[in-house]
């Protein structure tokens, strides 16, 4: 008889563990697409842009002409690959959150004076401080403010050298760029 009772109290913790594990699960899931639901992006869409302007010393210009892209110099350069789809990639990535710039002090974010702009077709995209918590940089863009991975600033703080292309690269247009195709 013990031993019954010993397999019943198996059998009932088992199916305990399962339906936690259930629930677990389940909950986990609706977080997540939840989560998926209300993801931030900066108002952009990269496959139409037509020019970077990136304002540092020395300012760098990436330009498309006639579907291509282009470290415009006195001449035009052809662009590294890698480097424009990076750039496209960070700007498609998720934001974390987003503020008005009313509901800020651009001041203490280090958005007055900006650390670094981004033209991108005229709109200046902003780079502020990295939050302390979060560790993610503070972007300004159109009318909001973005808590946005560092990396997006790591991507534009690059060198002249860094955006031009090898000569056996081919050229890129923003779709290849995004989809990693060359």
């Amino acid at each position: 008889m013990p031993n019954s009772s010993l397999q019943k109290a198996k059998k009932r913790n088992l199916l305990l563990f399962i339906s936690i594990g259930v629930i677990a699960l389940a909950i986990y899931g609706v977080k997540e697409l939840d989560s998926k639901k209300h993801l931030i992006y900066l108002p952009l869409n990269v496959k139409n842009l037509q020019e970077i302007i990136i304002h540092q010393t020395p300012a760098i210009t990436l330009k498309k002409v006639n579907d291509s892209w282009f470290v415009m110099q006195k001449e035009p350069l052809p662009i590294n690959n890698k480097a424009l789809k990076d750039i496209f990639d960070m700007l498609s990535t998720p934001l974390r959150d987003e503020y008005p710039v009313a509901d800020v002090s651009l001041e203490e974010l280090s958005l007055e004076p900006p650390n670094l702009i981004v033209e991108l077709d005229g709109e200046a995209l902003s780079f502020g401080a990295l939050s302390p918590i979060e560790q993610m940089h503070y972007v300004r863009f159109k009318d909001k403010v973005y808590l946005a991975s560092p990396f997006l600033q790591v991507r534009f703080s690059q060198t002249l050298k860094s955006f031009t292309k090898a000569n056996d690269e081919i050229k890129v247009t923003n779709d290849d760029a995004l989809h990693g195709e060359h």
